[in-house]
């Protein structure tokens, strides 16, 4: 709960004192306390969920930034599920250019185009301490995604980039490829759920074993429709070893026993990964016998070159919902391998 004096003068309940936290309520009626708070008090964290944020609100959150100026303590503004569109943006990306407290910005399913996508880079190339950049399920295409890129070129700060849920497309994967290869800053890069296909995660790869600096620990490609080339060109990143990168998430890429076949062939090579998920593909081939059945042979000999992953196994050959059989499974079959 807040601290007293904050939550006896205010209309909403906070998570701490630092935090607000506004779900599904009615966001006009608490727009003066929510700005005081942004100007005058210690609060850090602005979340505001499902409320009907519009772009006017956006802006007078922006206008209440920019009087606090350096004084301010915001370090998280998380705006999601509202009505907010490419006017609202352009007044808080003005806001953020010089702004020096916050460090995580999400905007996430709102109904931003590409225009917000390139008012956003204009704040980009000028913002140094932004570190968390969240900007998921809204308009986002390749040409959205190529100006949030340009802007990323030249910002060193953001580390963490969640892009999932859009609608990025090959040509979107090779402008994040690009800022890969010049940008080794990024530890985290979350593409879920958008329409990458070969041609643009081989581009993402390339441009990894390129960056022999990079600092990416975590990649998750998980629901595009990769398929067997764009997991082998996956599998040849992850043979070599790359220090940091700790996480794939490959699941529901429609590869084949090809791509499996490479993974899991490359991960003999690799002593840094510890989590590579791979389920949720063969089932689409409808393939549960022989090809099952290979897998888990592929899968042994993959154990017994490298014991250290923990979340790896049959989960390949079965859906999501059957978590506890799955996890079964995988004990079973690393316990074959150590046995072996």
């Amino acid at each position: 709960s807040c601290s007293m004096s904050l939550a006896q003068k205010r209309p909403y309940s906070c998570l701490n004192s630092e935090t607000i936290q506004i779900r599904k309520r009615n966001y006009a009626s608490l727009m003066n306390s929510v700005l005081e708070d942004v100007v005058d008090s210690n609060v850090k964290k602005l979340e505001l969920m499902t409320n009907e944020v519009n772009d006017e609100d956006v802006a007078a959150i922006s206008q209440a930034l920019n009087v606090s100026g350096e004084a301010s303590r915001l370090e998280m503004i998380a705006i999601t599920s509202n009505n907010v569109a490419d006017r609202g943006i352009v007044a808080l990306s003005d806001a953020l250019k010089w702004n020096t407290s916050l460090e995580s910005l999400e905007l996430r399913q709102c109904p931003i185009s590409t225009i917000g996508a390139y008012i956003l880079r204009d704040m980009l190339k000028e913002n140094r301490h932004l570190v968390s950049l969240r900007f998921e399920r809204n308009q986002l295409d390749d040409g959205g995604t190529s100006a949030i890129m340009n802007g990323l070129i030249v910002n060193k700060s953001v580390r963490h980039l969640f892009l999932s849920g859009n609608d990025i497309r090959d040509q979107g994967a090779i402008s994040i490829a690009e800022v890969l290869e010049s940008n080794t800053a990024i530890q985290t890069l979350h593409l879920y759920k958008n329409n990458i296909g070969s041609r643009g995660v081989k581009a993402i790869a390339k441009a990894l074993l390129k960056a022999e600096s990079s600092q990416l620990g975590k990649l998750s490609l998980c629901s595009n429709p990769l398929k067997n080339a764009g997991v082998k060109a996956i599998a040849r990143l992850i043979k070599t070893n790359p220090p940091c990168l700790t996480t794939v998430n490959l699941n529901q890429t429609r590869m084949g026993l090809i791509g499996y076949s490479a993974v899991t062939e490359a991960l003999k090579y690799n002593n840094n990964l510890v989590y590579c998920f791979l389920a949720c593909n063969l089932p689409q081939l409808g393939q549960l016998g022989r090809d099952i059945d290979i897998a888990k042979e592929m899968t042994v000999k993959m154990f017994k070159s490298n014991l250290q992953l923990i979340n790896w196994g049959i989960e390949i050959a079965l859906p999501h919902h059957q978590f506890e059989q799955r996890e079964l499974k995988r004990k079973r079959m690393l316990e074959v391998a150590k046995d072996g």
